[in-house]
């Protein structure tokens, strides 16, 4: 199975996007269960949710991801275009109204997609960590941003 799926919360439920190259599918539903019920088989699932909270302090993932170079921010209309420009020279391309997917807030389904983008480095065994290794907080959780 080459379909993968990036998941992102919006403020009506979640927001998916389906990628199996070079087929992309964007959906909506009120639960993650339904988006994937939706999607039908996919064989990589990556959700876009900050888990693995320091008792103080930040994680090591959110200080790296920070480094150098970021991006625009994703709300406003450059950070938005450079991230979808990014997606459609990695194969992922975002155009169109996108259904009811298309409802959602652009940053939503920007991060969606970018989840569909890491979904499918995970599937293809190329995906890496920031930090490496993750880190582990009181609750046991490894944290990390996945690439």
């Amino acid at each position: 199975m080459n379909t993968v799926l990036g998941v992102d919360a919006c403020k009506t439920g979640w927001v998916g996007i389906a990628w199996s190259n070079p087929q992309v599918n964007a959906y909506h539903a009120k639960t993650i269960a339904e988006l994937a019920e939706s999607t039908g088989p996919v064989s990589v699932i990556a959700i876009d949710i900050p888990i693995g909270f320091p008792d103080h302090g930040h994680r090591q993932a959110d200080r790296l991801v920070r480094g150098p170079a970021p991006l625009l921010p994703k709300k406003s209309w450059s950070g938005a275009e450079a991230r979808r420009t990014l997606l459609h020279e990695a194969g992922l391309p975002l155009t169109g109204p996108l259904g009811e997917a298309g409802t959602a807030a652009v940053d939503d389904v920007l991060d969606a997609a970018i989840a569909a983008w890491t979904a499918r480095r995970v599937h293809d065994g190329t995906a890496k960590s920031l930090p490496s290794p993750q880190e582990t907080f009181p609750d046991t959780i490894e944290a990390a941003i996945w690439y």
